[in-house]
């Protein structure tokens, strides 16, 4: 795949291309892509396919694709990966750097070098931002979330008995309480017969009684 496009030629007749990119002609990827100091050399081709167009407003756009696998270790099993990779991106085609800050937040662009336009500029940001920070096979991953649903299983059932024991314990001060809302309420019931004397009136009028008649 060419290094360099003229961009209006091809922004004019909406024009498509596709390829295959050497990581080797970019010392940033290189970098990102490499595993254990893997030479350039020996990294995997990158598929491109680029659209040249207008967007909605007029402007000179480039949007595309990269595919790509890459070697990587496991953050898990620390064991070695192929991942198979995608980035799609759109771009504003600008010819001044200044003209960059004026896109709104949402889009992207790239400076053109006069009537150039340079491939590796195109995909190079797109593909560093699609590698995973912290790959992991597919398994691992199930692992993972296996062990985490474990551990809320158990830390839930470790929860229940005493959430069960501090619900008995409060129906037990429940009812210790309504004991003894009871006995104060029913006490003049419960006291022992003899504490009230019942009789002691009527005994009172016997004696009385027979007082009289000795008289």
């Amino acid at each position: 795949m060419k290094k360099r496009f003229i961009w209006a030629q091809l922004v004019d007749q909406a024009s498509e291309i596709e390829g295959l990119f050497k990581p080797s002609n970019s010392v940033r990827l290189v970098d990102a892509l490499s595993l254990d100091g893997v030479m350039g050399e020996g990294l995997l081709d990158i598929e491109v396919r680029l659209s040249f167009d207008r967007d909605n407003r007029g402007r000179p756009a480039v949007r595309g694709r990269c595919n790509w696998q890459m070697e990587s270790d496991c953050v898990r099993c620390d064991q070695s990966l192929m991942l198979d990779l995608e980035a799609d991106f759109s771009l504003i085609i600008v010819e001044q750097e200044e003209t960059l800050s004026k896109l709104n937040q949402n889009e992207d662009g790239i400076v053109a070098d006069g009537k150039w336009i340079h491939l590796v500029d195109i995909i190079e940001d797109p593909i560093l931002l699609a590698i995973p920070m912290a790959p992991r096979h597919a398994n691992c991953e199930q692992d993972a979330i296996g062990r985490t649903a474990g551990a809320n299983s158990i830390e839930s059932g470790n929860k229940q008995p005493i959430e069960e024991a501090q619900d008995s314990s409060k129906d037990f001060a429940s009812s210790g309480k309504s004991s003894e809302q009871n006995r104060s309420k029913f006490a003049p019931l419960t006291e022992p017969l003899e504490t009230r004397k019942p009789f002691a009136h009527l005994r009172a009028m016997m004696d009385n009684e027979r007082a009289s008649e000795t008289e």
